[in-house]
């Protein structure tokens, strides 16, 4: 790197799974950096849970704050709820809901996936089971 003054970053995090047998999921998360052009702290804590074997949910709410020299600097909290769901062997649904406050932008966003999933080991498997007697 070409950067006169060398970098700090740090990366913290803690996950619990099955929480008091209700299948949840807490994680927590934090990180720090500090470089010549910005520095700030990311936080994090998400809540997930397969409801069912093919749908998942997932509530996130964290702060992110930086300082930076080539960037408006931000002090924001932000809220995600997330569900995805399989749709068959190929297909699959990811919805997800974002509120972002503070800093320099305030904004609510839905984000909608609809996709397909190719079976790029398809012929593996055939080769394997045209071996087996």
């Amino acid at each position: 790197s070409t950067d006169p003054k060398n970098s700090l970053n740090k990366l913290f995090g803690a996950t619990m799974s099955n929480i008091w047998k209700t299948g949840l999921t807490a994680d927590a998360r934090y990180s720090q950096f500090a470089s010549t052009f910005a520095s700030g702290t990311y936080s994090t804590v998400t809540l997930s849970r397969d409801v069912l074997d093919n749908l998942r949910l997932n509530l996130q709410a964290g702060r992110y704050a930086y300082s930076s020299s080539v960037a408006a600097n931000s002090n924001s909290k932000f809220v995600n709820v997330l569900f995805d769901t399989n749709l068959g062997a190929k297909l699959f649904l990811e919805s997800m809901f974002t509120f972002q406050r503070g800093g320099s932008l305030n904004y609510n966003q839905w984000t909608t996936t609809l996709g397909l999933r190719f079976n790029n080991r398809a012929s593996s498997r055939r080769k394997t089971h045209a071996m087996q007697p």
